[in-house]
């Protein structure tokens, strides 16, 4: 039966745990950078894209630049 879990794969850049590495993303990382909101140590981990030990708006610029196809990868 379906209990309603939804299992996802993890992936540096989805932020919101979604399964998807999207503009959402980028918009969660800008409102942790201007204190609007938490993220929890999963959502943190998977947030620094560039891997200098915090989360700020480099990392969303990053993300930005993979969603253009800009960049190949992120990490």
């Amino acid at each position: 039966a379906d209990e309603g879990y939804r299992f996802i794969a993890l992936q540096l850049g989805d932020v919101n745990l979604d399964g998807v590495v999207d503009v959402f993303d980028v918009s969660d990382i800008q409102k942790y950078a201007s204190y609007k909101i938490n993220l929890n140590d999963i959502q943190l981990s998977l947030s620094d894209v560039n891997g200098d030990g915090s989360v700020d708006i480099l990392d969303a610029t990053k993300i930005q630049k993979y969603l253009v196809r800009y960049i190949d990868k992120l990490g």
